[in-house]
């Protein structure tokens, strides 16, 4: 349950940063950049979500 607020607390940072750049408008490699980087962490809660389903299975 705690590892849940971790990821939710860091999908908030990743928001901010978006909104940050959009209001900056600063370069275009940049909001690749963000997406790019939540690209990876919704394939890393992925992971997470499955390594859970395993270990549940086995308890």
């Amino acid at each position: 349950m705690y590892l849940f607020y971790i990821l939710f607390f860091s999908i908030i940072q990743v928001v901010k940063q978006i909104v940050k750049q959009m209001s900056s408008n600063l370069s275009w490699q940049f909001t690749i950049n963000i997406y790019n980087k939540i690209y990876s962490f919704t394939i890393l809660i992925q992971e997470i979500t499955n390594y859970e389903k395993r270990v549940s299975a086995y308890l």
